[in-house]
């Protein structure tokens, strides 16, 4: 599994060949980093994730990501920098995890599709048992591959660190 780092050149579209376009949020507060687990009835149960979910048709990656805040845990959010993708083959298909970096802005925040959300801190991310797609995620945070500092490169690789962003400060490693 390998992460690519630059933004898709053109919409995933929903089920195509096969494969599932999905995204996740990096969604950061307070210098934490917000996880959820999936329910013992899901194809990958008891596993934690970056929350997100399905893009439907003709729906971009940040409209999806957008959408599943507010239908998974309630809040509004505002979509960052897009963080990489990864690729991971599941026995009950395949998976195209696209991860952005994600702000809480607003509403009361209430696990629906998740049986338990917690805020973690990057340094904490490896005491979790998360499901393959996310796992190079984790791996690149806290590898701090994806280290951000107030305003400046927020969520981008290292490399790209240049870019300054509008993203407010966090996924320092604790």
């Amino acid at each position: 599994m390998t992460i690519d780092h630059q933004p898709p050149q053109r919409q995933p579209r929903a089920g195509s060949a096969g494969v599932e376009a999905v995204t996740a949020a990096v969604l950061h507060r307070n210098g934490r980093v917000l996880i959820a687990r999936r329910p013992a009835t899901d194809n990958l149960a008891r596993k934690w994730e970056f929350p997100g979910g399905k893009i439907e048709e003709g729906e971009t990656p940040e409209a999806c990501l957008a959408r599943e805040l507010r239908e998974e845990l309630g809040i509004d959010g505002r979509i960052g920098a897009f963080l990489g993708e990864s690729v991971h083959h599941y026995r009950h298909g395949t998976v195209r995890l696209l991860a952005y970096l994600a702000c809480w802005e607003k509403g009361d925040l209430e696990p629906r599709a998740h049986d338990e959300i917690a805020w973690v801190t990057v340094s904490e991310l490896d005491q979790y048992d998360f499901a393959p797609a996310d796992v190079p995620f984790v791996e690149r945070l806290m590898s701090g591959q994806w280290i951000v500092s107030d305003a400046q490169g927020a969520g981008m690789p290292r490399a790209d660190q240049e870019v300054i962003l509008e993203e407010s400060a966090l996924l320092r490693r604790a």
